[in-house]
């Protein structure tokens, strides 16, 4: 489950206070709007002309923002208007409101924490919007213990009012599909390279490029987060929806070449169908399988590549000019048998082929276990079909059954268990699934999808563009420099020590003049910030051993 993040910037050796980066925005808004005004008042006058005495336009708000740098459009509008309605271009002569919400908590209150998410970042588990309202409440009821919760409003003028944090989506990462997204640019540019090549040398045409891929999907679970309109009501309750709750996976390997054809789908279930399936009212062209797993092995990717080799085959466009049989052109059926008379069996199709009168299928796929198993990759060569696996930690942006597809056969997935559960099935399992599969492999797998699918993915027609503009922007979202202005605005790194010099200097150089109480409160001043230098420092301990700890826990998984 993704979380909204706070995420703060590295301290710098530049300390200016917030209040003058507000200070300097009102100031530029201010001259803006003066500049505006006098320029309208020069213009209806008849004074603004340039060289060759045309009157020109006064100065626009868009303009003038440009101008002056840090100013607002919108605030520059609203000091012109109060200058116009005074008949006047002196500042002097309007008056601003000072008064304004009340601020639920001190600058130092909010600086604590602005701290508190430093701490929280360093220590690899970033702050939530949650968390951050926690700490806020905790030093409001320290100061005041009546005060209430801060409003659902606060979280957000929080952040608006320290520019120096940063909203950030906290989610999981692969370390390796990070080092390819880091380092991958290169080795993209080969494999396209080689890809174009490959398809003008042997001549093969969209109608032979194919794109396989595999898909988990649990029967019957709701996904947990879904938008969805509501009646508004006086009571607030959460929109909650019963899910059947059949955790039952299923992989489905869907298959599509370049001009969006598709063959029979594949459905791996971990037990195998029953008595009871053959009253499912599905299509016969699904395929079913088993595994311990239920996910694909080696064997099932043989008996697919049986499936593909014949299907495949008949969507060929050469193929289907020329008009070849299968039979008549390899000598065999998929399964290596002679044609009619299945008991003679070859190792391969009896009848050759010159390279030039071979038609080639280019298999694209994922590095998946069972794709590189021996018997797989040798019944590929005997019937002309090349295989070519994408880059490792690649599949997310060059897999094109990945890229397009296989989302809205999931979408159309959680429409058919909703519609299932409206009509009052609370237990949708397996044999619905599977009786319902190919309205929904039929809604994702749609010709429009498949194309888009290639054609996003740079697969066809080939083009290593779409991959290399996705990592240039990752690689220069991770070297954006961060504004020193920003990094200014954060708690400075030494401040538990300056407070302390600080407190020790006014206690030794006014002692004569400070009263008792006065001299024991800077003293327990000193005390207060001495403990919280060694928690600082206990802290620091804590978060860089749990950041190592978590590194190796990588290093381990690699």
């Amino acid at each position: 489950m993704w979380a909204r993040r706070a995420q703060a910037s590295q301290p710098s050796k530049l300390d200016p206070a917030p209040a003058r980066v507000a200070f300097l925005c009102l100031f530029a808004n201010l001259k803006a709007a003066q500049a505006v005004v006098l320029s309208r008042a020069r213009h209806q006058k008849g004074l603004s002309r340039d060289a060759s005495k045309v009157s020109k336009q006064p100065l626009s708000l868009r303009n003038a923002e440009a101008r002056h740098h840090g100013s607002s459009r919108a605030t520059i509008q609203r000091i012109v208007k109060k200058l116009e309605a005074a008949n006047s271009s002196d500042l002097n002569d309007i008056a601003f409101k000072t008064a304004g919400r009340p601020r639920i908590l001190t600058d130092e209150e909010e600086e604590a924490i602005v701290a508190f998410v430093m701490w929280m970042e360093r220590s690899g588990l970033p702050a939530c919007k949650g968390e951050v309202e926690d700490a806020a409440n905790t030093l409001r009821l320290r100061r005041n213990p009546d005060a209430q919760p801060v409003s659902r409003m606060w979280y957000r003028r929080f952040r608006d009012d320290h520019p120096e944090l940063d909203k950030s989506i906290l989610k999981s990462l692969d370390k390796s599909r990070e080092a390819w997204e880091v380092a991958g640019i290169d080795d993209v540019k080969e494999w396209f390279k080689r890809l174009a090549e490959l398809i003008t040398k042997l001549q093969i045409g969209a109608s032979e490029i194919w794109n396989a891929d595999q898909a988990g999907v649990r029967v019957g679970i709701l996904r947990e987060r879904v938008e969805c309109l509501i009646v508004r009501t006086k009571k607030k309750s959460p929109a909650q929806v019963l899910s059947p709750a059949d955790r039952e996976t299923c992989t489905v390997i869907g298959t599509g070449n370049a001009i969006g054809d598709t063959i029979p789908p594949w459905l791996i279930f971990k037990s195998f169908p029953t008595l009871e399936w053959a009253y499912i009212d599905g299509d016969p062209n699904m395929r079913f399988a088993q595994s311990e797993s239920a996910f694909s092995n080696g064997d099932i990717t043989l008996e697919w590549a049986m499936e593909f080799n014949r299907h495949s085959w008949g969507k060929s466009a050469t193929v289907q000019d020329r008009q070849l049989s299968f039979e008549e052109y390899f000598g065999c059926d998929e399964h290596l048998r002679k044609p009619l008379e299945h008991h003679i069996s070859f190792d391969e199709p009896p009848k050759e082929r010159t390279p030039a009168e071979k038609i080639w299928r280019l298999l694209i796929i994922d590095g998946f276990t069972g794709h590189g198993a021996f018997a797989f990759r040798e019944y590929c060569i005997k019937f002309d079909i090349l295989v070519a696996f994408l880059l490792p930690h690649s599949t997310h942006k060059l897999q094109p059954m990945d890229v397009r597809v296989f989302q809205w056969m999931k979408n159309a997935h959680q429409k058919k268990l909703r519609q299932a559960l409206r009509q009052g099935n609370l237990s949708f399992n397996r044999r619905d699934f599977a009786g319902a599969f190919m309205e929904i492999f039929n809604e994702g797998f749609t010709r429009a999808h498949i194309i888009s699918g290639f054609e996003k993915s740079g697969i066809f027609p080939p083009t290593d563009q779409p991959a290399v503009s996705y990592l240039l922007q990752k690689q220069l979202k991770s070297k954006q420099a961060v504004d020193p202005a920003y990094a200014s605005l954060l708690p400075p790194e030494g401040r538990f020590s300056a407070a302390s010099d600080t407190a020790k200097h006014v206690g030794e150089r006014y002692h004569d003049i400070l009263s008792s109480p006065t001299r024991a409160g800077l003293k327990n001043i000193r005390n207060i910030v001495n403990e919280a230098m060694l928690l600082e420092d206990t802290i620091k301990r804590y978060a860089d051993d749990r950041r190592s700890r978590i590194e190796k826990q990588y290093n381990k998984r690699k």
